[in-house]
């Protein structure tokens, strides 16, 4: 988490002065990728994966599969053919961008999904637009891997920028956008976007458009600052307003990652569709939250947008709730960092009593009243420091909009801290006082005498201490996204949840029609077998599941409407 914050922070810093966008525009020229020939088109999105091998490996074998069998709603089957184009929606390595984390749990995974593609078979390709964690190394390592035509497994690659056109069949275009970490479209992408519109795009041409971020569903989340979503939702706003209704495009449809669930929300006219489906292979987020209805501001009015599906939904959400309770026990790692942290007080404290009173701690743990241990933390400067430090540590960390809510909410957790942390350390010490511990002595040259009492005191801070303390900050979790929707991020990210997978596969029919299958997998593998290469076809996976993955339709398959844009909505391109 360290080096992750790290990177976050110098990316942000240095961003607005190695724009790799803008160096994009100086070096490559983009070019127009063109499906449009064919009869009809399968496409598949997906988006946020590399958060954990099971889940990952299991949607790019579905992905991978020559034909794909889904159960539906009502109870039957039906078979997919492997799109032809598969887009996907950023965020490829968590918790951040390097070299090693994309070949573990990107690059790794999908090569041996599809190693390579039948022969006589056309490779499909993959597009890529870029997400926040894909920007935490400046986009180094993502450009190396999709903008210099490397092939990754049987998919084929041909960007040249972090942003893509493609030209669809039957008047259909799809569009990935680039807002970077802070949600800026620059100028040489909106030129290009400009530049693409007026010589390539009809008036009455269809745009899927996609991107990382949802914009219009920041705003109506409880958890995400007012700032952000305003920015994010007026760089949205441009990009329709500047460059698509000018030319007079209908754009149906548009989808986002980021979030990692299913939703749909639909135009309340019926005219426009648009969908977050970010849980190809990271931590999932809760949907029990979202809002049923969103506004979006438009140059004729403002649109509602109902909401008319989620995965998983809201029952099964608020259910995942209660796995917040074992986060403890999957992060050992952190039981093991708050027991730490809670001995360094207890050592604070043993040394402040052992300064006042001149007696060993043994003899004054005996009778110390529970007082005295809290009038230890805070008579220690270094303890004292330290106290002061994780409680404003606290205050900023609480998933409050309002400073004086941070102030209340993150108190009272450093209070619930200070409370559980002056009790472990005066039971621990009142219930091994009156045990007769012998002490060891070692020889390094020199004699050392180390008491059973020291060793015991240690362990049992040490180990009561950080489950205490973890579970401390569980219920701090449970507590604040089961009653105000508040460190839901936190709170599922910590339970390691890799079902619950989605991903869309679109189809674009002989007649013009656009139809998306939204796919789950509610439960994916935890073991799976080595093929070896002569015990396989070169196509075939490299791993395969020790239990069946069962993909299922999330809703029933749905077409997309759509109808020109009208003359209100038509503003003049102030470029």
């Amino acid at each position: 988490m360290t080096v992750t914050g790290l990177q976050v922070a110098l990316s942000v810093a240095f961003a607005q002065y190695a724009d790799k966008r803008e160096l994009q525009a100086a070096l490559k020229v983009p070019e127009i990728m063109d499906l449009s020939e064919r009869p009809d088109l399968w496409v598949d999105w997906l988006a946020d994966t590399g958060d954990g091998f099971n889940a990952t490996y299991a949607t790019a074998t579905l992905l991978a599969r020559e034909e794909l069998t889904v159960s539906t709603p009502d109870g039957g089957d039906v078979t997919l053919p492997r799109a032809a184009l598969l887009v996907l929606g950023g965020d490829l390595a968590y918790p951040a961008a390097a070299p090693a984390e994309y070949l573990n749990r990107f690059l790794g995974p999908y090569r041996s999904a599809l190693p390579a593609v039948p022969e006589g078979t056309t490779a499909p390709l993959l597009l890529c637009i870029a997400g926040n964690h894909d920007w935490y190394d400046g986009l180094t390592t993502w450009l190396r891997l999709f903008c210099d035509g490397q092939p990754v497994g049987g998919w084929v690659t041909g960007q040249t920028r972090s942003y893509f056109v493609a030209k669809l069949p039957h008047r259909w275009w799809i569009m990935g956008i680039d807002l970077a970490l802070d949600l800026f479209i620059d100028t040489p992408q909106l030129d290009y976007f400009r530049a693409v519109l007026a010589k390539d795009v009809e008036p009455g041409d269809r745009v899927i458009l996609v991107m990382h971020e949802p914009s219009w569903l920041f705003g109506g989340l409880p958890s995400e600052n007012a700032r952000y979503s305003e920015l994010s939702e007026s760089n949205l706003r441009r990009f329709e307003r500047e460059i698509l209704h000018p030319r007079g495009v209908d754009v149906p449809l548009v989808i986002a990652g980021d979030i990692h669930h299913y939703n749909r929300y639909e135009r309340a006219t019926g005219t426009q569709t648009r969908i977050v489906c970010g849980a190809g292979g990271t931590f999932l987020h809760p949907t029990q939250h979202i809002p049923k209805q969103i506004l979006w501001p438009e140059e004729d009015g403002v649109a509602r947008y109902e909401l008319k599906a989620r995965y998983p939904d809201a029952p099964t959400s608020r259910r995942l709730c209660w796995r917040t309770w074992l986060v403890p026990l999957l992060n050992p790692s952190f039981v093991f960092f708050v027991g730490l942290l809670y001995l360094l007080f207890a050592f604070a404290v043993r040394f402040s009593l052992v300064a006042e009173r001149d007696i060993g701690f043994g003899e004054i743990a005996e009778t110390v009243p529970v007082d005295d241990i809290r009038g230890g933390l805070l008579y220690n400067p270094i303890s004292l420091v330290l106290v002061i430090a994780i409680g404003l540590g606290l205050i900023i960390y609480a998933d409050c909009r309002r400073w004086a809510s941070r102030v209340v909410v993150g108190g009272l957790h450093g209070l619930a801290h200070l409370l559980v942390l002056t009790y472990v350390i005066w039971t621990a010490a009142r219930v091994l006082a009156p045990i007769d511990l012998p002490f060891v002595t070692f020889q390094f040259g020199f004699r050392w005498d180390i008491s059973f009492f020291l060793i015991a005191y240690i362990a049992v801070v040490l180990v009561v201490g950080g489950l205490a303390g973890a579970y401390t900050y569980t219920a701090y979790l449970f507590l604040m996204q089961r009653l105000f929707n508040r460190h839901t991020t936190d709170a599922f990210s910590a339970q390691r949840n890799p079902d619950y997978r989605s991903f869309l596969r679109m189809h674009i029919d002989a007649d013009g029609e656009l139809t998306i299958h939204p796919i789950g997998v509610q439960r994916v593998p935890r073991r799976w077998r080595y093929v070896r290469p002569g015990d396989r076809e070169p196509h075939e996976p490299v791993f395969q599941p020790r239990e069946e993955i069962r993909a299922h339709l999330i809703e029933p398959p749905f077409r997309v409407p759509s109808e020109p844009i009208s003359a209100e909505r038509r503003s003049p391109d102030p470029g």
